[in-house]
């Protein structure tokens, strides 16, 4: 068993304004925390972060930079250091017509995924992964309603490379164009799109992956709240060194019942089957949910692009309770901090094991997040579960297995209560699981982790509150060693 003491948490935060049109804040945050006991030896973890936010009137600018610093004082391990960084970027260049998107990030995922997938405190393999995006798009409305959207993505992957040759991933890149020139419906609409997307990856047997579309959508509106569309389309896609031509026939639909709920969906005949996506939203001035289902190919670049699309952490839940109230964004993100500064830190809520693999994959994946709001307290349920197999043609000779195996599938759930008691005291709960099955080569490989957490806030002063709390986790699997930890921790949080 694993018991772990914490000495200190402490937060700053500051606000510097640049100019009435322009504002930005810093955000340091550093930790001491988890001094443990784990099979004979003492762990020391330590954890800084800083956070920028920008604002102006043509850009947006968002950055976090932290680390873990886990000092194994009887050295039964080694020592690690485990930064992470990101930073996103929106800038106007030509309003109303031209505009960039740029991403960056560096984050440590573990070489194993049947790792422990909790904690970084839990012994565990990692590979150093930076990714970097270069988004530029054109997005112009010629009338009310005619428009073109075109946009070309750029994502340079690369993995480090001081890890066994049975467990190295690929480098990749991925370079992808899209084009939509869109008529909406009168009642009679239509849209033109064409998509290329190729994923080189380096160094691989499976050394390139090549999809390209062209669409043709015929829309009608029934009535104002309702849209369906007919898609007829043709494509052509490389795998390894099999290239195909197919047809692609589907339907579309777009229902918006009330202001406050809002439907997407989508089914096509595809090369590799079916494929579909579905995106469902709610909400209401005391609850947000959204649901999100999908089975579409991914590679390894895609999590940079699609990273915040699910809009399911409590932050974006919250936001969209409040967009009625408060339709202004500016303003709405101030009373949406607010909120969330007077309920107490937040638990990360579970999200799916990154699995970063060197050939292309179709993935079926479904996630439901729910937050029921109220003046003194927050509930957030979140589910979701995944599978990720190779990418091949269902009518045509299967594909040789990888030596390697990252195909799997993924189940997790977490529940957690944010209560305000007084005026001045607050609590937190979280419980949360996840559970990831090999599949292919890896079948029957399967790892659990489970973890706990419980922590009381009390305000000292408007700007400063004091945080206590424990958490326990355990991790299980016929693949890598089991794990456990039950960790106290304390800090102080100051805001100026």
């Amino acid at each position: 068993m694993a018991l772990r003491c914490v000495a200190i948490w402490v937060i700053w935060q500051s606000s510097i304004s640049i100019a009435s049109a322009q504002t930005w804040r810093i955000e340091p945050n550093s930790g001491f925390a988890n001094s443990a006991e784990t099979g004979g030896d003492v762990v020391f973890e330590a954890t800084p972060r800083l956070a920028i936010t920008g604002r102006g009137a043509g850009y947006a600018v968002d950055g976090l930079v932290e680390a873990d610093s886990l000092s194994y004082l009887r050295n039964t391990l080694s020592n690690e250091f485990i930064p992470k960084a990101s930073v996103a970027a929106k800038a106007t260049a030509l309003d109303r017509w031209l505009y960039l998107d740029a991403a960056a990030q560096l984050e440590h995922a573990t070489a194993n995924p049947f790792s422990a997938a909790s904690s970084a405190t839990l012994p565990t393999a990692r590979q150093q992964v930076t990714q970097y995006r270069l988004s530029p798009f054109l997005d112009h409305a010629f009338t009310p309603s005619l428009s073109l959207l075109y946009r070309n993505d750029n994502v340079w992957t690369r993995a480090s490379t001081n890890l066994a040759a049975a467990t190295e991933r690929s480098d990749t890149e991925l370079h992808s164009h899209s084009l939509a020139f869109t008529q909406l419906p009168l009642p009679f609409g239509f849209s033109l799109e064409a998509n290329q997307e190729r994923t080189d990856f380096i160094n691989s047997a499976s050394s390139r992956v090549e999809l390209a579309s062209v669409r043709g959508v015929l829309t009608y509106a029934v009535d104002p709240t309702l849209i369906l569309g007919g898609v007829v389309g043709v494509e052509q896609n490389q795998i390894a060194s099999s290239t195909s031509r197919d047809t692609i026939r589907g339907l579309r639909i777009r229902w918006r019942p009330t202001e406050r709920t809002d439907l997407d969906a989508s089914a096509e005949r595809r090369f590799y089957n079916n494929g579909w996506s579905v995106l469902w939203t709610h909400r209401s001035p005391f609850m947000a949910m959204n649901l999100n289902l999908a089975k579409q190919p991914a590679s390894q670049p895609s999590s940079l692009l699609l990273s915040n699309s699910a809009g399911g952490d409590l932050r974006s839940l919250i936001d969209s309770a409040y967009s009625t109230r408060f339709p202004n964004p500016t303003e709405r993100a101030v009373v949406v901090d607010n909120a969330i500064a007077r309920l107490g830190p937040q638990a990360d809520t579970t999200a799916p094991i990154a699995v970063f693999s060197d050939y292309a994959q179709l993935q079926r994946s479904a996630a439901l997040s729910v937050a029921f709001l109220s003046p003194l307290s927050v509930l957030t349920l979140r589910l979701f579960a995944i599978e990720s197999l190779q990418l091949q043609r269902p009518d045509a000779p299967p594909l040789p297995l990888p030596p390697v195996s990252d195909d799997n599938a993924q189940l997790g759930t977490s529940v957690v209560l944010n209560r305000r008691l007084t005026s001045t005291l607050s609590a937190q709960a979280a419980v949360s699981g996840v559970k990831i099955e090999g599949r292919g080569t890896s079948q029957g490989q399967v790892t659990t982790t489970k973890s706990a957490v419980l922590s009381a806030t009390r305000e000292l002063t408007p700007k400063s509150r004091f945080l206590v709390g424990a958490r326990r986790q355990l991790s299980t699997s016929n693949v890598v060693s089991p794990a456990q930890e039950t960790a106290a921790f304390l800090g102080v949080e100051h805001r100026f």
